[in-house]
């Protein structure tokens, strides 16, 4: 008897103190939006300039009322991927510039609204989005979720254009990263659909902690680029 008395009492402590993954994924379900922009990417070397339109999709969160949203900075801008990968390898013979003829988000009801990208942070992989207003039924994510070793969380992403639906996986965290910055490594990222940067992440009580991000080895050159990793997947925490 006492024994199936202490099994409850867990039980309802566990349950007190972590919402049941259904429980986060309805809560992510009112803040995580699918963002799609429409982008001329100009690339110069040398004497030869070439253009090219890109059409850009990523799945971006709500962080606050006032309409802020925040995704991965080389999915919104492809200048940032560019530069880290050949940065190092081409140096100052590339020039990359980017301009967007339109930015849209599309919200968890299916509303659309248009967006301004504020800030791109190379060092954090940040972009900063903006909408005039929120939607009914939209409700910005509980931020301060933090992550420790062997610690579970949650990824989240939009489907694509024809499809408003969210799909979620619970990932464990195996190590903790302090440098360059701190991010959260996962072996089951480096797969599927959860390893997209700006997915956002969080926490089984539902708080957010960051989003996926693709970490490029900044000492790539023409020398070491076959023998140096290429970079990796991770949680890149807000």
């Amino acid at each position: 008897m006492m024994r199936k008395l202490l099994i409850l009492i867990l039980l309802l402590c566990c349950g007190a103190c972590f919402a049941a993954p259904k429980d986060v994924f309805d809560k992510a379900d009112k803040c995580v939006v699918f963002i799609e922009a429409v982008a001329k990417v100009t690339m110069a070397m040398d004497s030869e300039t070439e253009s090219n339109e890109e059409e850009i999709v990523a799945t971006g969160v709500v962080t606050d009322s006032d309409g802020t949203i925040v995704t991965s900075a080389m999915v919104m801008d492809p200048t940032v991927a560019l530069q880290s990968l050949f940065g190092g390898i081409l140096g100052s013979l590339m020039k990359l510039n980017i301009s967007y003829k339109s930015v849209k988000v599309r919200f968890p009801n299916g509303d659309r609204a248009d967006a301004e990208i504020v800030s791109t942070d190379k060092d954090t992989d940040t972009a900063v989005l903006k909408v005039k207003s929120l939607p009914s039924g939209v409700v910005p994510a509980e931020k301060g979720g933090t992550l420790d070793l062997f610690d579970d969380f949650i990824v989240c992403a939009k489907a694509a254009r024809g499809d408003n639906s969210l799909a979620a996986w619970t990932c464990t965290v195996g190590a903790v990263l302090s440098k360059p910055r701190k991010m959260y490594y996962c072996k089951e990222l480096d797969m599927g659909g959860k390893s997209t940067p700006g997915n956002p992440v969080f926490t089984l009580d539902g708080k957010l902690v960051g989003f996926v991000t693709t970490y490029i080895n900044p000492n790539l050159t023409m020398d070491n680029i076959r023998s140096e990793s290429m970079g990796i997947t991770a949680v890149n925490p807000l």
